[in-house]
């Protein structure tokens, strides 16, 4: 039976009502600061130190380089006796301090801090701080086993403090074992760390303001046909650009005007930066790492000196890298950059998307938000509600035409990552016309799919192969309904596609899609679904071909894959053409990295590999490979850059004559693998700890008890399917 909504809203209340009352009658005094968009449960923490104006904690927290995943937990007040007195003290995974700005802002000297900490509770404690030239400067701290608090100080060197951390913070404390991935933190692993005492000690040797002068930068597309006059500088259309602008020591300028501010999890910034967690990074060409958008004009105070611009548009653009010089003579200074394009994807049929954005959004702030996506040179931008089994977050203010916003063939389109659990994978719904409400079947995720799919939605699954959330069971009882479109299998760097060839394997056809899950992992775009289209298909071509397959995945390469005439997500019958050939190429932008390999996969094997040679330039690859008349199964090509670089194609499905494209070697082995997920799912327990939003997840495993006859009833019927699979192999 499904809850009323006004009963659900009564007991969010009550339940609201209640954990306010124990944050009252905590001695701590840890305050959530619960609004209608609080995606990582951002919070204040009542611990009052010297020149601290705020202590921040966050659910999912994330500045210099650390953050917090594993063994996650509410900060809690504990007492330490030293020399004989009672300290009050701080546990927790990670804490942001916002230095008072009377005392520091934006600096440029070494500072000190004091730590006060239990070595005896955890020896193994890391740091970041705000920095001058650095975006995640970081450092870790190690302590001998004692039974009291010892005392460490931290060395800040060229120390900045200008509220870039979370929450406008400017130093952070994060336990080194909360960043190792869940599976290495066993039982009784400590994941908080204990601390007792902060101070601060400044060398008061940054110098005083200097004089400025007024610099301007134009950026210009030298290709752009789009005019507005709103947009015209000397009859020249200025365009869109991620820029960094950075002194001789390499240090970021500061608050240009005429950025453009993003939507940051629960706030909204000018200033972002790149993030460089899990190598290889992607390219940027300064070793600083922070970042501006404008609409296509900045103008800045700058002290008189030597500076370097950073310009970039996307892969298709040629980087910008060039160094000026501020002299006192003058007034102001202008200066055009024009941004030339390498390639242009739309004029070959190709529309660059990221199927996985986060933005809260209202009317008012599709303007700002199409800036960014055409900085990036983005022309399908997925917007997705995030959902929890208690609230919606990133919330878009409608679906359906009523929320689309284009310009020219940039496009900004609402969808939905929900039902999303740690139990069965994370969903996603693209281009939705309205919203599933969350009721009492959020674990029946059949129930969501059909509803978008009957809005012509395109459903799939994120963070596929990434190891978390188990998407690998989800996807077991999915797929064999022909409910599944596209599988997220490229974010945050990274290519992973085990679980998607399995599918493929079996004779499932499922597109590959990428998504930079923005603000958890990188920036809009850095990685990106091209999808073959056409104008005349309008937006929701776009999303139609991306079901049928006539896609690439990349971060950079761009790759073509021709199977006898026929191209990615099509089928070939293999009995008509003799004998099957096959031509494969790639080539990219150098400015970002150079190809190292081009690699032909036929039933998930590589067959065929070509490398780039001494004589080459690492720009383009092409091979070519045949295959003997009736091949059964499917072939895709990936490439692979020298440094960060991945691309891969969705798959062209080989059939002989009966429109079977499973692959006779791995149909039986894969078949088992999607039964013995099935097993793991059927005896799987709810885990609070593990969902993403675990504050969300207190009434999880009452819920899934409810729903869990139903959801077995559906394992039993997938099950069935996979042997009847087997039945028909054989």
């Amino acid at each position: 039976m499904k809850s009323l909504p006004f009963l659900r809203v009564i007991t969010f209340l009550l339940t609201s009502l209640v954990i306010s009352l124990m944050f009252v009658n905590d001695v701590l005094g840890h305050e959530s600061v619960w609004h209608q968009d609080n995606p990582r449960n951002f919070s204040h923490v009542h611990w009052s130190q010297p020149n601290i104006s705020e202590v921040i904690t966050a659910g999912y927290p994330l500045s210099f380089g650390l953050f917090a995943f594993s063994g996650r937990q509410e900060p809690r007040l504990v007492f330490r006796k030293h020399e004989s007195k009672q300290v009050q003290c701080i546990e927790a995974n990670f804490l942001a301090f916002d230095i008072d700005d009377e005392f520091a802002f934006d600096l440029n000297e070494d500072v000190e801090i004091e730590l006060s900490i239990d070595a005896s509770h955890n020896s193994l404690v890391s740091y970041g701080y705000d920095k001058h030239a650095s975006a995640n400067a970081n450092g870790n701290l190690e302590f001998d086993n004692s039974d009291g608090l010892v005392s460490k100080t931290v060395s800040l060197p060229s120390a900045r403090f200008v509220n870039r951390g979370m929450g406008g913070s400017d130093f952070v404390l994060a336990s080194q074992q909360t960043m190792w991935p869940a599976a290495d933190v066993t039982a009784g692993t400590p994941t908080t760390f204990v601390l007792c005492g902060l101070k601060l000690k400044r060398s008061y040797e940054t110098k005083g303001k200097q004089s400025t002068k007024s610099v301007t930068l134009n950026f210009f597309d030298n290709e752009s046909t789009s005019l507005n006059e709103a947009n015209l500088v000397n009859n020249k259309q200025k365009t869109p650009v991620r820029f960094g602008l950075y002194d001789e020591s390499g240090s970021l300028v500061l608050s240009p005007k005429g950025t453009v501010p993003i939507k940051y999890y629960e706030t909204t910034t000018s200033v972002m930066a790149l993030s460089a967690f899990y190598p290889p990074f992607q390219y940027w060409p300064h070793e600083n790492r922070y970042f501006y958008y404008t609409d296509g004009q900045v103008t800045a105070e700058l002290p008189i000196g030597r500076y370097t611009l950073v310009a970039s548009k996307g892969p298709e653009y040629k980087l910008v890298e060039q160094q000026f010089e501020v002299t006192a003579e003058g007034h102001t200074d202008v200066m055009d950059i024009t941004m030339h394009r390498w390639r242009d994807m739309p004029a070959l049929g190709w529309y660059s998307g990221d199927v996985h954005i986060h933005m809260k959004r209202d009317q008012q702030d599709n303007s700002n938000i199409m800036s960014v996506l055409a900085a990036e040179d983005l022309h399908f931008s997925n917007l997705l509600v995030m959902s929890s089994p208690e609230h919606d977050y990133f919330k878009q203010y409608a679906f359906g035409k009523d929320a689309q916003h284009s310009h020219d063939d940039n496009h900004i389109v609402p969808g939905i990552e929900g039902p999303r659990t740690a139990f069965r994978g994370h969903t996603i719904a693209l281009n939705i016309q309205e919203q599933k409400p969350i009721e009492q079947d959020y674990f029946l995720y059949h129930k969501y799919f059909d509803f978008y799919r009957k809005q012509g939605a395109a459903t799939g699954y994120a963070h596929v192969g990434s190891g978390e959330f188990h998407a690998r069971w989800g996807l077991a009882l999915d797929v064999p309904f022909g409910l599944v479109d596209f599988v997220e299998i490229m974010q945050a760097g990274r290519l992973r596609t085990e679980i998607w060839y399995q599918f493929l394997n079996l004779g499932f056809k499922l597109a590959p899609a990428a998504g930079s899950d923005f603000p958890y992992f990188d920036q809009p775009g850095a990685v990106r679904s091209y999808v073959k289209a056409s104008p005349e298909q309008e937006l929701y071509g776009w999303y139609e071909n991306l079901k049928q397959g006539k896609t690439f995945v990349s971060n950079g390469p761009v790759v073509d894959l021709n199977v006898s005439g026929v191209e990615p997500g099509g089928v070939l019958n293999t009995t008509l053409n003799k004998p099957i050939t096959v031509a494969a190429a790639a080539s990219i932008n150098t400015d970002f990295d150079k190809l190292a390999s081009l690699e032909l996969v036929y039933c998930g094997e590589v067959v065929k590999r070509v490398k780039t040679n001494n004589k080459q330039n690492g720009a383009e690859l092409s091979l070519n490979w045949q295959l003997p008349a009736g091949s059964q199964g499917w072939l895709a090509m990936r490439a692979k850059g020298e440094d960060f670089a991945l691309a891969h194609s969705s798959a062209v499905y080989l059939h002989s004559g009966d429109n079977k494209t499973f692959c006779p070697d791995k149909y039986k082995a894969d078949a088992n693998i999607k039964l013995s997920r099935l097993k793991a799912l059927r005896l799987a327990q709810i885990e609070k700890n593990s969902e993403l939003e675990y504050w969300d997840a207190a009434n999880m495993a009452a819920d899934y008890k409810d729903q869990k006859d139903e959801m077995m009833k559906r394992v039993k019927m997938a099950e069935e399917r996979y042997k009847e699979m087997l039945v028909d192999y054989e």
